[in-house]
Parts: structure tokens; C-alpha cells; sequence
């Protein structure tokens, strides 16, 4: 039970850092990242609020444990692949250390998903006994 809960303060801390990296590092060198200062302000306020998220879930838990584990990591695919689409989108303009980041933010997340969606069905099997 002790590591199911703290997925969410997992989840929490990269996404403090993902909000960090995009509104503190990326966003005042939108010119040299290759992307609009707007998109990267936007990705980092999601992040902000895919961080407070986790946060609650980590504080309430087992309080409806099951659905916010779901709701982080559909959340959390669908930003996945918003990155993902970004750097397909913006290719020709991203330095590739800049898009080299997003690639690895991007599995790390996706292995964020999977670790979440494991332990909820696993709390699901455990439910049912």
C-alpha cells in the first residue's frame, strides 16, 4: 500500500520539475528552443496542474484511489503525446538537445502511465478478493 500511494508523489515531483523546466529553463529561450513562448507556458501551467493533482491524490489516499489513478495517467498519455506531437510539428526549428529532452521526457512519462496503470489493476484484483 505504502509504494501504491506514493505513485502520486512520483508523479508529483516530475511534474513539478516538467512545470520548472519548461516555465523557468525553456520559456524566457523560446527563441533558441524553437517554440512559441505560449506552448511553453502552456505545457508548464499543465504540468502545474497535473503536479497539484498528484499532490491531493497523494494526501487523500486511498480516497477514490482507483479513478484518480486513471484520471493521472490517461492525463498523463495525453500530454505524452501533445510532446510527442510538438516535436514532430516543430522538427525543422527544435535544437536536437532541446528535442533529445522531450523525447526522454516523453518515455520516462510513458513509464509513469504504465506504472500507473499496473498498480490500479492491481488494487482492482485486490479489491475483488
Amino acid at each position: 500500500m505504502f509504494i501504491q500511494r506514493n505513485i502520486f508523489l512520483l508523479d508529483a515531483s516530475g511534474a513539478a520539475t516538467t512545470a520548472a523546466v519548461h516555465l523557468v529553463l525553456l520559456s524566457p529561450n523560446f527563441a533558441y528552443v524553437g517554440v512559441s513562448q505560449i506552448l511553453l507556458n502552456t505545457l508548464g501551467f499543465i504540468a502545474l496542474g497535473y503536479c497539484a493533482f498528484s499532490w491531493f491524490s497523494w494526501l487523500t489516499w486511498p480516497e477514490y484511489n482507483r479513478a484518480k489513478l486513471l484520471i493521472i495517467a490517461i492525463a498523463n498519455a495525453l500530454f505524452c503525446a501533445t510532446t510527442l506531437g510538438i516535436v514532430l510539428a516543430y522538427s525543422a526549428t527544435i535544437p536536437k538537445v532541446v528535442m533529445g529532452y522531450w523525447v526522454i521526457e516523453a518515455a520516462i512519462i510513458l513509464a509513469m502511465v504504465i506504472a500507473e496503470l499496473s498498480i490500479r489493476k492491481k488494487l482492482e484484483i485486490e479489491k475483488a478478493e
